[in-house]
């Protein structure tokens, strides 16, 4: 049997984990915004009591306030234990979850007890404490079977759109700003605004996710700068050099499927990202 070290294990783990918090995150947006409208945060019902409970949307509050790239939208600021409560408080199961989550767990009782185990195992990890074997299996096979009733339920949704096309859900760069898609606006993908500057040798990355209702060989991710093909992929590596000084410098993202039809004609989605103005090197010496 392979064994592998402890770092691989806590880093496989871990990258499993925030998978399963980003389609959470990206479920529990989509069938609260279609049962309560794209304001569900603030929803109160006649009576005055809200949708959701105050503890969690003082959380929400704070974590946006402390780091607002990161966290540009309510929805990305839950945590996993706030998963587990929107996956599990009875309402919220019974009306919008139940349906999607028993393609894979028993009930009610399974998902809150997986949820457990999950949100036990990543506080192991976000504290830097050590896990098992046993817990490193557990959080990636525990986190697939929820990633996995998610996309069988995209795949199902995908039938009934009248472009059944992948398009990109998050983009994330080395600077720590998130984007995220919503699919209640038009609006595409794109990442908070910042008057980022570069010296030559400095390096910028940015990182795309895709709907996961599709197969990863049926699309093309290409990159372009300056009307020229850069890269290809998830992710795009940017380093400043000499000859970009005193210019400013954009990226193109777009998404083509390798069907002979796309939504715009030629490609299926896209994006631009301004990266930032490259200024001269330091030196010591003229």
């Amino acid at each position: 049997m392979i064994r592998f070290g402890e770092t691989e294990i806590r880093n496989s783990a871990k990258e499993t984990l925030e998978a399963l918090e980003h389609w959470s995150r990206r479920i529990i947006n989509d069938k609260f915004v279609d049962k309560y409208g794209s304001d569900y945060f603030d929803y109160k019902f006649e009576n005055g009591e809200n949708l959701i409970k105050s503890e969690i949307l003082r959380n929400i509050t704070d974590r946006m306030t402390e780091n607002p790239n990161r966290f540009p939208r309510k929805i990305d600021a839950i945590l996993m234990e706030d998963i587990s409560y929107f996956l599990c408080k009875d309402s919220f199961y019974n009306d919008l979850f139940r349906e999607i989550l028993e393609n894979s767990f028993s009930g009610q009782d399974e998902v809150r007890s997986r949820m457990k185990v999950l949100k036990d195992i990543r506080n192991k990890l976000y504290h830097g404490n050590p896990i098992s074997y046993r817990e490193a299996e557990q959080a990636i096979c525990y986190s697939h079977d929820f990633i996995d009733c998610y996309k069988l339920f995209y795949i199902k949704a995908g039938k009934e759109r009248e472009y059944n096309v992948p398009f990109f859900v998050k983009v994330e760069d080395s600077l720590g700003r998130c984007g995220y898609r919503d699919e209640t606006k038009t609006d595409k993908l794109t990442l908070p605004y910042d008057k980022t500057k570069f010296r030559p040798g400095d390096e910028y990355k940015i990182w795309v996710e895709v709907d996961g209702s599709f197969p990863e060989d049926f699309y093309e991710i290409t990159w372009w700068m300056d009307d020229k093909k850069v890269a290809t992929g998830k992710e795009f590596v940017f380093k400043a050099t000499i000859d970009m000084v005193a210019s400013l410098k954009f990226v193109y993202c777009n998404l083509k499927t390798k069907r002979q039809w796309h939504k715009y004609r030629s490609f299926d989605d896209c994006f631009n990202i301004f990266i930032g103005e490259i200024l001269p090197p330091i030196e010591e010496s003229y």
